[in-house]
């Protein structure tokens, strides 16, 4: 309460009031009684006593009256005797309605007694007056659950407010104190129901709610899958109708079908398909007429591809990793023992030491136990200091290499030898096995085989004969001295000795022995051994390197020819001869000559012969008989006899250009001599001889064609090659006939007869020779030009009239014109390539 009163105060507050308004009545009569000392009030009572010092008499009273029926009907509320409490605070209102604290207590009965809405308001106030926390909590949390559920109601969370409600009624329903409610419980029900009710009609509304916009997002996704689907038909229509619009049917049909997939009500689409399918098919028709010709020639071209065996200088077989796994055939197993391999394991590990002057037993046991590798010492080194003494540092090396080092500084020797190392001054052989190597491959000499030289008098033939030789004769026979290579096992048995191990091979169970013609049996230690493989190996490695040299010999030819002009004649006296090698005469022509007139007393006649001096060309180009050549003949009228024109146009014009290339091509080994030889033979009668009065033709033979002569060198470091080279090629230029005609006797009894005159040819060839001798030098698959000729040539010629055939234009009425330009340009141009086999197995 905010104004607490005592009853007990109410008699004092009286008699307090009434003190001053009898104090004037009394004050004539008595005499002043002394001073008593008053109580102490509180802050509420001295607040109370002020206001009734300040008012009159009669507020004063109404005040005091209306304070004691207000603490009247709070004990009468305290004793829960709410009737009689709203009776008392009634009267103390009517008495001093300005008492707040009668109004605040009548307001708190009046919600006990349902006067107003806030009954639980008034159960906390009234269980706060009761001291009751426990229940002034629960009806303070009921209050708030009342507000929350309206709050809920108002925005709109009907299902919350429903629980807060149904909350609020089973607090009012199990509320510890028979407390008079009112229609708190039964508007607390009414609310409850009415939250749920809109509960409901809330879910149905959003349900429905949802419904719709679930329909509306059906029919939006519908719609924008609909749109999307046209969209994608479209698009595969625009792009078949742009394909169908390039003539490009195949894509227009499979663009036009996947959109009638897509959707088979567009009958665009359909159409489109057929339209293009349809289309297509004439095209096919048409372009395989147009091209099975061209397929079927690539059909045959490819044919000849494959036919031609290879186009790289060297191919490997596809199982050539399977063949590289052969071996050379051995005695017995090549198998490295088992603890000859852990050993060598045990040698390839890294050691870190420092030795300042140490003992050799000191370094020994301290490998032995860093190593974990057994090392045995001959009784000769063990103590004594007959090793000496080691100073040696070494970081990260192979303890192999480190031990040979302290070896070396010692001058002892080391072997595998029984599953230990044995270290001794002397030196170890270690133990002796017998290997087989065959070195047929090292012992076969490689012979040279020089060319032959062609079209010279150095055949069959005699003076300015064709050079014929066999191209059967000679072979391995013929070939020079070997390239350098030992063409006896015995030799190669020597070198081995001078150069691998060479202080060994006296010691007892050492030897090298030949068997079975170039197989060498050598009884050594596996150390010596593997110095024998290097050592064959690199002589293979070396004697295995061989060059592939090619030769193109370009001759490139270019000529001009042309010869114009007119002759006055008519060479039908001269036939046979260079001008008219037909014998023809000029239609209509009754004269020989070019010119002729005749009449009463004079004739005379003339003729232009228009005939060009020889020309210097290789081709020694001749017009006779080609080209333009335009004859006529001309029979003017006139009073007295005839005049007569005879006239020959001729007009020749040649044009060459050829590019004529010979390739030969050779492989040889390093430093052989080989050659190449592309023949032709050309058998002629050359002569005759005289048998039994019979003429007994001799027959020679021209050869001619390309050869290739080499030598090739390789440098020591295979980057740079030198080489002798003489290419050559012969071509036949003219083959002239020579005709002798001589009788044919016949012997009959002593007589000779006479059969007749025969004709004997005698055939004169001519070929022209293109060749070189040189050495050079060139890098590796370079191309040299090691040679080359040029001829050149221009020439013009005339032949006319003079004066008259100078004459602008009119000057070719009476000349004859040859204009002769010839070129030509021989090249020689060398590749060279080294063929490392092993190099080239890598690049498998």
């Amino acid at each position: 309460m905010r104004h607490p009163r005592l009853p007990v105060l109410v008699p004092a507050l009286l008699s307090l009031v009434a003190l001053p308004l009898a104090g004037p009545l009394m004050a004539a009569d008595a005499p002043a009684p002394a001073t008593q000392p008053a109580p102490a009030l509180s802050a509420d009572q001295q607040k109370f006593w002020a206001d009734a010092q300040q008012g009159n008499g009669e507020l004063a009273r109404a005040q005091i009256e209306a304070e004691a029926k207000y603490v009247q009907a709070r004990a009468e509320f305290a004793n829960a005797h709410f009737v009689e409490a709203c009776e008392a605070v009634e009267a103390a209102l009517r008495l001093y309605p300005s008492h707040e604290a009668a109004q605040a207590l009548r307001q708190d009965i009046l919600a006990v007694l349902s006067r107003r809405d806030n009954r639980l308001q008034m159960a906390a106030t009234w269980f706060h007056a009761l001291q009751d926390v426990k229940t002034q909590e629960i009806a303070v949390r009921l209050a708030a659950l009342m507000e929350s559920a309206e709050a809920k109601s108002k925005a709109g969370d009907f299902a919350g407010a429903e629980l807060d409600y149904d909350r609020v009624d089973v607090g009012l329903r199990s509320f510890p104190y028979q407390f008079d409610w009112g229609k708190l419980p039964a508007e607390v029900e009414a609310k409850r129901l009415a939250a749920r009710n809109q509960a409901r009609t809330a879910a149905v509304a959003r349900q429905e709610q949802n419904r719709d916009d679930a329909r509306r997002n059906a029919e939006q996704q519908s719609d924008l899958q609909e749109e999307a689907l046209k969209n994608k038909v479209d698009e595969l229509l625009r792009r078949a109708q742009a394909s169908y619009d390039r003539k490009d049917y195949k894509r227009a049909e499979v663009d036009a079908w996947n959109a009638y997939e897509l959707d088979r009500r567009r009958e665009d689409a359909r159409s489109l398909y057929l339209s293009a399918r349809r289309s297509g098919h004439v095209q096919f028709d048409d372009r395989y007429r147009e091209e099975r010709l061209e397929r079927l020639a690539r059909v045959h071209e490819e044919i000849h591809k494959a036919l031609i065996p290879q186009n790289e200088l060297l191919v490997y077989p596809e199982d050539w990793q399977v063949r590289a796994l052969r071996k050379a055939q051995e005695i017995g197993s090549n198998q490295v023992e088992p603890w000859v391999a852990q050993l060598k394991d045990k040698l390839e590990q890294r050691v870190t030491f420092e030795f300042a002057d140490q003992s050799f037993d000191d370094v020994i046991t301290f490998l032995r136990q860093v190593t974990n590798t057994t090392i045995i010492t001959a009784p000769d080194v063990v103590g004594g200091g007959g090793a000496g003494n080691v100073t040696l540092r070494v970081k990260d090396m192979r303890f192999g290499d480190a031990l040979k080092w302290i070896l070396e500084l010692t001058g002892l020797h080391m072997a595998l030898q029984n599953q230990a190392i044995y270290i001794s001054k002397a030196p170890i052989t270690g133990a002796v096995t017998l290997r087989m190597y065959d070195v047929t491959d090292l012992v076969l000499p490689i012979g040279d085989f020089p060319g032959r030289e062609l079209a010279y008098n150095a055949g069959a033939g005699g003076m300015g004969g064709g050079g014929g030789f066999s191209l059967f004769k000679g072979g391995m026979m013929e070939a020079a001295a070997a390239t350098g290579r030992p063409a006896d096992p015995a030799a190669l048995m020597d070198f081995i000795k001078s150069n691998v191990a060479k202080d060994t091979w006296d010691k007892e169970g050492i030897a090298i022995d030949q068997r079975g013609g170039q197989t060498l049996f050598v009884s050594q230690s596996p150390e010596v051994h593997t110095l024998i493989d290097q050592l064959l190996t690199n002589l293979r490695n070396q004697g295995s390197l061989q060059v592939h040299v090619s030769v193109q010999v370009l001759d490139v030819r270019k000529g001009f020819f042309e010869e114009i002009g007119v002759e006055y004649t008519d060479p039908a006296a001269a036939a046979g001869s260079a001008n008219n090698p037909s014998g023809r005469t000029i239609i209509g022509g009754s004269s020989d000559h070019g010119y002729e007139r005749l009449n009463d007393t004079l004739s005379y006649q003339g003729d232009l012969n228009n005939i060009l001096p020889a020309n210097a060309t290789k081709a020694n180009f001749n017009g006779i008989n080609q080209g333009l050549t335009i004859d006529g003949s001309y029979h003017g009228g006139s009073f007295l006899r005839t005049d007569q024109i005879n006239a020959i146009f001729s007009a020749v014009e040649q044009e060459t250009d050829a590019q004529i290339l010979e390739h030969p091509s050779i492989t040889c080994f390093n430093g052989q001599r080989a050659n190449a030889a592309f023949i032709h033979q050309y058998a002629y009668i050359s002569d005759y001889d005289i048998v039994n009065f019979t003429y007994d033709p001799k027959i020679e033979v021209l050869n001619y064609g390309d050869l290739l002569d080499v030598r090739p060198v390789v440098s020591s470091d295979r980057k740079y090659i030198t080489m002798e080279i003489r290419p050559s090629s012969v071509v036949p230029e003219q083959f002239f006939v020579e005709i002798l005609r001589a009788p044919r006797f016949a012997v009959g009894g002593n007589f000779l007869v006479v059969l007749g005159i025969n004709n004997y040819p005698i055939e004169l060839p001519n070929v022209e020779v293109r060749t070189m001798r040189s050495t050079v030098m060139m890098p590796d698959k370079g191309t040299l030009l090691i040679g080359g000729f040029t001829q050149a040539l221009r020439q013009n010629t005339h032949s006319g009239i003079p004066f008259l055939s100078h004459i602008p234009f009119l000057g070719r009425l009476f000349s004859k014109n040859g204009v002769y330009d010839e070129n030509r340009k021989i090249f020689f141009m060398l590749n060279a390539e080294i063929l490392d086999l092993g190099e080239k197995e890598k690049m498998q």
